[in-house]
């Protein structure tokens, strides 16, 4: 049952302000790290670990505070809000913040570093002892499903684990993991019947591994964009063992995980799209009606207003789709259709990426400086377009559900 509109209003205004009172003064704690490219990452990539500890305790004060797992399923000890409440936080916490990588943005946990549906596969000690911790963002963890030769193609991992004796070892390598530079844990997908991998009809499991483990190293952060450092990680794994009671779900049912996981951050994607896309928009207007040109403000021409009239139409029509998704599979312990996760995520990033495209543009030379800000939207977006299902891949993944009969637009 979807929550009523005025008590998601008061969850949404309690998170933002919650970011308010809390987030906003850590942050200012650490702005000289923050506001320091040269300062905000080690030699290696990684962040400054004053950045790392403030994104911890951001993530502690607020699963105190029950916002960390407000919208994770009730059966896990989660606040089972569901999905709608998820978009909103998210479209909130990013139209008031934009693109900028604030501490506000640990308050809610994100499906892949903490606590989500897809830990209602855990059982026995994973279930008892693992997940009140990550429940409590005692520990973060991160998602470890794409490979150098695994990508848009997830079924060509090649990542192994092999039976020895009554544990696992796991060896393989792992690219594009988001917080892998600095997460307690790992859910790792991996072969474990390369005859169901090859036919495509399972053969993958998915492991808790602790980051700690022997054979499990952070090989190097990836940087993108020009950044010096960043939050993705190549791994490696060498004859790490596991034990049996580290399978998450069911042996060589892996990828009934990865899916869910994907589609949960499709549809969270798009919510940090349509509202960071309003950011830019919002921050256009307000210029468009300062700025002068030729005595009037620019506002009036209409060259700057066809701008910002389709950025505002495509926006709508994105939040319209990200909303709807998310009603429509608002029970967060059932995956959402795949046809509709990804014409939203396609929808949406894309919305996102024209809104700053076109912001820059009304700003002019001012767009591109470092002072506006814009520049980190058109970064974020232009990867957006490819994390979590490549504009490509989600267009075949709508045909293909379209031929199977799937007609529900």
């Amino acid at each position: 049952m979807v929550m009523p509109a005025d008590e998601r209003r008061r969850v949404v205004e309690g998170l933002l302000q919650f970011a308010r009172k809390e987030a906003e003064p850590l942050e200012a704690e650490i702005a000289d790290v923050t506001g320091d490219p040269r300062q905000l990452y080690a030699p290696d990539g990684r962040f400054h670990p004053r950045v790392v500890e403030a994104r911890r305790e951001i993530r502690r004060r607020a699963a105190k505070a029950g916002y960390y797992a407000m919208c994770v399923p009730a059966g896990l000890g989660g606040g089972g809000l569901g999905r709608l409440v998820f978009f909103e936080a998210w479209d909130a916490l990013t139209r008031r913040y934009g693109p900028h990588e604030v501490l506000a943005y640990f308050a809610v946990a994100h499906w892949a570093t903490g606590p989500s549906a897809m830990w209602l596969n855990a059982e026995g000690w994973l279930a008892s002892e693992v997940l009140p911790k990550v429940l409590s963002a005692e520990i973060v963890g991160c998602f470890c499903l794409s490979e150098p030769e695994a990508g848009t193609d997830a079924w060509g991992i090649r990542t192994r684990a092999a039976r020895a004796g009554d544990t696992w070892r796991i060896s393989g390598s792992k690219q594009w993991i988001t917080n892998g530079p600095d997460a307690d844990y790992a859910v790792v997908l991996a072969v474990t019947d390369r005859q169901r991998a090859d036919a495509r009809r399972g053969g993958v499991t998915a492991f808790f591994v602790p980051t700690n483990s022997p054979g499990f190293r952070v090989e190097s952060v990836i940087r993108v964009q020009g950044e010096l450092g960043g939050n993705e990680a190549i791994i490696g794994l060498s004859n790490v063992e596991a034990a049996p009671r580290q399978v998450l779900g069911r042996e060589g049912e892996g990828f009934r995980i990865a899916m869910y996981s994907v589609n949960q951050g499709r549809l969270y994607n798009a919510a940090r799209s349509v509202g960071m896309g309003t950011w830019a928009v919002e921050r256009a207007v307000a210029y468009a009606r300062e700025r002068r040109t030729f005595g009037v403000p620019i506002a009036e021409h209409q060259a700057v207003q066809l701008l910002l009239a389709d950025t505002a139409a495509e926006l709508y029509a994105a939040r319209a789709a990200g909303l709807r998704l998310a009603a429509d599979n608002d029970d967060d312990g059932v995956d959402i259709n795949r046809k509709d996760a990804a014409i939203t995520k396609y929808v949406a990033t894309n919305a996102a990426f024209r809104a700053f495209d076109r912001a820059t543009q009304v700003f002019g030379g001012m767009g591109v400086t470092n002072e506006v800000g814009l520049y980190q939207g058109l970064n974020l977006f232009r990867i957006l377009r490819i994390a979590d299902g490549t504009d490509e891949i989600l267009r075949t993944t709508v045909a293909r559900e379209l031929a199977k009969g799937d007609l529900a637009l």
